[in-house]
């Protein structure tokens, strides 16, 4: 382990991280009682850009990025659905500035996302409420759950959100800063799963895909974890934020059904293709996590082996 010695100073880019972090969410508070690897841990330490700045200049790093929310909606024209739990972690290299977007390389990026069921299943439609007074109202929740829509639903449509390609144009200074512009460009296409559709109804593709610019609405709060073991490692993570994207495009849907006999019918029921702002998508109770080495010279292939530890 290198030692933090007067010789070693903090980069340009971890103070402005701090400094802006502090700036823009109100004074951080340190944690000695989490060590930071439990909130990265598909972070993709073992790709060749992780440790690539060991050989490059003083000022090249690599860190670990998690974006994460445990609920939110995506609207899809006048459709929206409730959305569970999205997680997304990848690595981001740069020579100089992690600020700069344009300065930035993302990799390894990796998706795991919650199914969602959309209102009114495979056909788009379900009885209407009535007021909770009504006695019927409970056996039309039974109907809409067991025909309709959920998991058990015979007519019931899962939808999950897949990885169409790599993120890029990570914009560090817009995740830590509300309404500042878009924190990434993220690729994705979305999977209609239900027996009729089969495993290959997709809206977007790795050719075509939907690509997300989420802005911060919300940045939330600040915390700073250490290493114990490597004091040179800490992780800047915030909670409690929210994100949304309203201007973005989607195609139609595609290879749904035997030989993609069904694609006019999903894309009539969807409303597809939609054009920018025909869709939204929030995440709330977001959180970040930003992980990497400190101090000048960056070693990354430390926070591989401290990752490597914790596994």
């Amino acid at each position: 382990m290198r030692a933090i010695t007067g010789s070693a100073r903090p980069s340009c880019a971890a103070v402005l991280v701090a400094l802006l972090a502090t700036a823009v969410l109100g004074t951080g508070t340190a944690s000695a009682s989490h060590e930071p690897y439990s909130f990265v841990n598909r972070c993709p330490v073992d790709h060749p850009l992780f440790t690539q700045p060991a050989a490059g200049p003083e000022t090249a790093n690599s860190i670990c990025v998690t974006s994460n929310s445990s609920h939110g909606t995506f609207r899809l024209g006048d459709r929206r659905v409730t959305t569970g739990s999205s997680n997304l972690q990848f690595g981001v290299h740069f020579d100089e500035n992690v600020m700069e977007p344009g300065e930035t390389v993302a990799f390894g990026g990796s998706l795991v996302a919650e199914p969602s069921y959309p209102p009114g299943g495979l056909l788009g439609i379900r009885l209407p409420d009535s007021p909770p007074s009504n006695p019927l109202q409970g056996i039309k929740n039974l109907i809409n759950k067991g025909v309709f829509e959920g998991p058990a639903a015979v007519l019931g449509v899962r939808t999950r959100v897949l990885l169409a390609g790599q993120p890029s144009d990570f914009n560090l200074s817009a995740a830590a800063s509300p309404n500042s512009g878009p924190v990434l460009n993220l690729p994705v296409m979305i999977r209609l799963e239900h027996p009729v559709l089969g495993r290959k109804c997709l809206i977007g593709s790795r050719a075509n895909p939907i690509v997300l610019q989420p802005e911060t609405d919300v940045a939330g709060d600040l915390t700073f974890i250490q290493d114990p073991l490597a004091p040179e490692i800490f992780a800047v993570r915030t909670t409690g934020g929210a994100q949304s994207d309203d201007a973005f495009a989607v195609p139609r849907a595609r290879n749904c059904g035997p030989f993609g006999v069904l694609d006019p019918i999903v894309n009539e029921q969807l409303g597809l293709p939609l054009p920018e702002g025909g869709a939204e998508i929030r995440l709330l109770d977001a959180s970040a996590t930003l992980l990497g080495d400190n101090v000048e010279p960056f070693d990354p292939t430390q926070v591989r082996d401290r990752f490597h530890d914790h596994g």
